[in-house]
């Protein structure tokens, strides 16, 4: 951060232009994350020096969400990605706790139904949505976890094992 640059878009119209100037000096970084890219669907993981070429077709856009991944009990690195259909993935998630009490565990507070996706460098034990087990999916060539959540749920408490 250089505590002086700013950044700016911008747009021509037919008769003028509109640009957006955004003070961004100061918002910190993550030692790694996970971003969804929201047209493809793609998971990737970037270290904290790490940068993500992006290429546009003129007039497309794209919307990235992006999770921290923060190292829990020492061993299990988790990145709640969110629900996965929407394109604010990350708005669903409104909590995320870890406990070792009985076991490694994430809890994790959201709302709203879909399909919820994680990354997760363990595959879980288990998970529950309210309480109730339902069956996970776990990719591990890129360990990703997701998991249905129902429609009716229009706010929910997940609890993954490990």
């Amino acid at each position: 951060m250089d505590n002086k640059s700013l950044l700016k878009i911008w747009n021509l119209n037919k008769c003028g232009g509109v640009m957006g100037i955004f003070n961004c000096q100061g918002t910190g970084s993550w030692p790694g994350l996970e971003i969804l890219r929201s047209s493809t669907g793609a998971l990737t993981r970037l270290s904290k020096e790490e940068s993500l070429d992006i290429t546009l077709k003129v007039l497309h856009c794209d919307v990235f969400t992006e999770s921290p991944i923060k190292v829990n009990n020492q061993i299990i690195q988790f990145a709640p990605i969110g629900l996965t259909n929407m394109y604010n993935s990350g708005g669903a998630v409104e909590a995320v706790e870890s406990s070792s009490s009985s076991g490694s565990k994430i809890h994790i507070r959201g709302r709203g139904g879909g399909d919820f996706g994680a990354y997760s460098n363990l595959k879980p034990k288990s998970c529950s949505i309210n309480s109730e087990d339902l069956k996970f999916q776990f990719r591990e060539k890129d360990n990703i976890f997701g998991i249905a959540i129902p429609a009716k749920s229009s706010s929910w408490d997940m609890t993954i094992c490990y």
